[in-house]
């Protein structure tokens, strides 16, 4: 744990060192939500969603700002709220039990015991990317943007790879 601190404890510095960050974050997160996904096909029966089967304007000029105000709402109520709580409070020992306890409520939200293994686990990798881009230092506002772009880059990753038909998310 304190370890965890530590490492928390050197903030990621300059834009071009923030986007690797948040490219190896992301490409954490759809390998493991990959992997998760054939492994979990193997036991259970995974309900494919025909994404086109229903109105997606995946094409619309405004669908790119759709998906970021998504993307920040959920930031601002699953990485800010509660790590902003815990860090301007001194409770920075926490951040562990706060990252796990709000990581695996935004799996949940987001539908079965299997969201909690790859949303959840989402989630986690997103509030590294806050806590590491700025958080940790209380530049909420780094921090925030810096895990809404992780989280807008893997939603269009996986939304454009369902919409084009690759049928394993």
């Amino acid at each position: 744990m304190k370890n965890f601190r530590q490492w928390l404890a050197t903030e990621i510095i300059g834009p071009v060192n923030v986007a690797f960050f948040i490219l190896k974050a992301v490409t954490v997160c759809l390998t493991w939500n990959l992997l998760i996904v054939i492994f979990a096909s193997s036991f259970i029966k995974i309900e494919s969603t025909n994404i086109q089967s229903f109105y997606l304007p995946v094409f619309s000029w405004y669908f790119p700002f759709l998906i970021f105000s998504l993307a920040l709402f959920e930031e601002v109520m699953f990485r800010l709220l509660p790590i902003y709580f815990i860090l301007t409070r001194d409770l920075d020992k926490y951040i562990l039990h706060a990252i796990i306890i709000s990581s695996v409520v935004f799996g949940y939200i987001h539908g079965s015991a299997l969201n909690i293994l790859t949303q959840g686990f989402t989630g986690m990798i997103l509030s590294i990317v806050f806590l590491k881009c700025g958080g940790f230092f209380e530049d909420f506002a780094k921090g925030t943007l810096s895990s809404t772009f992780a989280h807008v880059i893997f939603n269009l990753v996986i939304i454009y790879s369902v919409y084009f038909g690759m049928k394993v998310f």
